[in-house]
Order: structure tokens, then sequence, then C-alpha cells
């Protein structure tokens, strides 16, 4: 028995296994194509059978027609095999009024080298059509917040929470007041948000090619779990922009507002030979963190450079700029 205990408290050390506390009793991995969007091809197994299987039956694409059954073992010239991500399903996730949810949040990189990034302070939140059952992983509706699947759902607007299934993210920090008595969501939430995003955009920064005059948006979609945890689901090129609620219908207005203010003012952009007015908005962005630039080819470098963090308020980005924050990061990556 002391040895099992042990064991236990092994599993469960958020130090040495931070995935220990979500992964449940049920064993559910979500199986999704890399390069498709929208909740296309999504599916729940629990078998590791079910999974080869499923991989087996559904990994190739054809191009440009799709063949018959008969024909998946003729991969001709026109065929290309499709990419898969594999991971654990989170079994105990914040359920508000009994549905699952995820928050989509709006992250804009001005530059890759140094690394800036500019997190947009307002997100929202998207519910599943259905009521959460962990017991039944095939009714998608239960377990897929994406729009586009849970609009399909007969319950989408017949039963839906809030502007159809959607919440603001002050109607989530209101309830997490409500059924903690603390401020989570604008404190430890919204810190390990941004901790992801940054992590996550290092994380790939020595393969992403440095493009002067441009920027991307990308979409983050984050998990609380029953405990408040943040969890990152995945990350999203070419964000949907679309009016699909009176909630985004006003998000996506304002952000691409303050997205060409913000790419004019870093980028220099260009409007008619002038720089582009900015108007007066409510926040004051701050560089939270200034790095130097990463050394890509280290070994044309002339001397090292150690790493360097250090907080500052930076002029030319504390301007008014709506309400994306910006935060500048990098590393320096020389020989030792």
């Amino acid at each position: 028995e002391k040895q099992i205990n042990e064991l236990l408290a092994l599993l469960t050390n958020p130090t040495k296994f931070p995935q220990a506390r979500v992964e449940g009793e049920q064993n559910v991995w979500m199986i999704k194509p890399a390069g498709k969007s929208r909740g296309r091809k999504i599916q729940l197994f629990n078998t590791l059978h079910e999974i080869h299987e499923h991989i087996a039956t559904a990994s190739v694409e054809f191009l440009p027609s799709e063949p018959k059954d008969d024909d998946v073992e003729d991969m001709g010239p026109d065929s290309q095999l499709e990419t898969w991500v594999v991971q654990r399903y989170v079994e105990s996730p914040l359920t508000p009024h009994g549905r699952k949810m995820d928050i989509r949040q709006w992250v804009v990189v001005t530059n890759w080298e140094p690394l800036t990034v500019w997190f947009y302070r307002d997100c929202y939140v998207r519910f599943c059509a259905e009521d959460y059952d962990l017991k039944d992983i095939s009714n998608l509706y239960q377990h897929l917040s994406n729009n586009s699947i849970a609009a399909k759902s007969d319950a989408f607007e017949e039963d839906a929470i809030g502007e159809l299934n959607m919440w603001t993210w002050q109607q989530l920090a209101d309830y997490i007041i409500t059924e903690t008595g603390e401020d989570l969501f604008n404190g430890p939430i919204a810190k390990a948000m941004r901790s992801i995003v940054i992590s996550s955009l290092l994380s790939v920064q020595g393969v992403v090619k440095p493009r002067k005059n441009s920027f991307e948006v990308y979409g983050y979609d984050f998990l609380l779990d029953e405990n408040y945890g943040v969890w990152l689901l995945e990350v999203n090129s070419s964000p949907c922009l679309e009016h699909s609620t009176a909630i985004t219908a006003e998000l996506c207005k304002n952000m691409m507002e303050d997205l060409v203010k913000v790419a004019g003012r870093v980028e220099g952009l260009r409007h008619r030979g002038d720089p582009i007015p900015f108007r007066t908005h409510a926040c004051i962005t701050n560089l939270l963190l200034k790095g130097e630039p990463i050394c890509i080819h280290p070994v044309e470098a002339k001397k090292p450079h150690k790493q360097h963090h250090s907080h500052s308020q930076n002029t030319d980005h504390s301007e008014r700029a709506g309400k994306m924050i910006s935060v500048a990061h990098a590393l320096t990556l020389a020989p030792k």
C-alpha cells in the first residue's frame, strides 16, 4: 500500500507529470488532420486499435478528385498522405452550465527577429451545442465547441447558452468569480495564456523565415480544466473572423481596426505616402520584454552574445494602440 501511494504521488506530481491531472480514466484521445479547419475530420477514440484503423482508412487525400474505396491501394502521382495530430483529450474540462467550452484568443506577430507579439485584450468563449458527457465520445456536439460544428446540432439555437453558445470574456470572468469568489480570469488564467503564447512562438522562432513589413494573425484556442488550469488546444493560422454572433461582429470589427493601427505603427506601413493616423484608445500598451535578435547563422557571429531579458517602457510601442498588448521576446543563439 505504501508503494502504491508513493507511485500515485509521483504520477500526480505537477512538476514531473504536468498532464496527469487531466488524463482521467477513459483514455480518450483526439485525432485531427493537421491541415484542416472548422473542425473537419476530428474524431475521439479510446483504444489504440481504433486510432490505427481510423488513420489507415482516412489518412490518404487524393488530388484532384476522391477515388472510390477500392482505389485506396492504388495511389497515383496526384495523391498524398495526410498528416495527423494525436493529442490527449482533457477529460475533466470546466463545464459552465454543463457545457464544455474553449477560449478563442487573437495574437498578432509583427516581427520574428526579434520576436514581437501582440496579445489582444478581448477574447471570447465558445460552447458546445449539447451537454458534456464523456461516456458518449461519438457525439461531437458534446465535445467540439467549434462554431462550424456546433451550428449543425438541432439544439444549437433551441438550447443555446448566451449569444448562440458564445460568451464574452467578461461573462466567463464573472462566472468564475461567482463559483470561486476570486477573479481568476484576470489573474492566473490570463497570465498563463500569455506565457503559453510566448513559449509556443519561441518554439518555432528558429524555423520561421523573418520577413519585414508583414504581420500575421493567429487564433489560439485555450481550454480550462475543472481546476481552472489553462491548456493550449491548437494554434490556427487565418482564424475565422465571421460575424456569426453579435459578440464576434463587434469583436472582429474592433480587432481589425486595432490590427491596422498596430501594423502601421510597428512596420511603418504607408497610406498615400503618409503614416496611417492613429485614433486615441483607452489603454496604453507596454513593451513587457525586450530581447536581442536571434543569431540565425552562429558560425558567422563575431563574438557570443549573452541572453538578455529586460523590463522596459519602450516609447515606440507604448503609444495608444487599441487593445493590443505588445510583448517582444527573443533569445540570442550563439556558439559557446
